[in-house]
């Protein structure tokens, strides 16, 4: 079965027209801000106080996924 290479893990409506999603890239780990409005759309890694990329430990081959490759 093929995975989806970005999953939502969080979703919430911000303002009229405005969304917030947090991504994860199931390959890295990787979490990003994603921000839609009616006229733009942002994307960007999430970032720890080091200024490391936040992950969650979602990988392909994690057991979050019930399955392995």
């Amino acid at each position: 079965m093929m995975h989806k290479r970005f999953i939502v893990t969080h979703s919430e409506n911000t303002a009229s027209f405005t969304r917030s999603n947090v991504l994860v890239d199931t390959m890295t780990g990787v979490n990003y801000l994603f921000i839609q409005s009616a006229d733009n759309i942002c994307v960007t890694p999430l970032l720890d106080g080091s200024g490391k990329p936040i992950t969650e430990g979602y990988a392909e081959n994690s057991e979050w996924f019930g399955e392995q490759k």
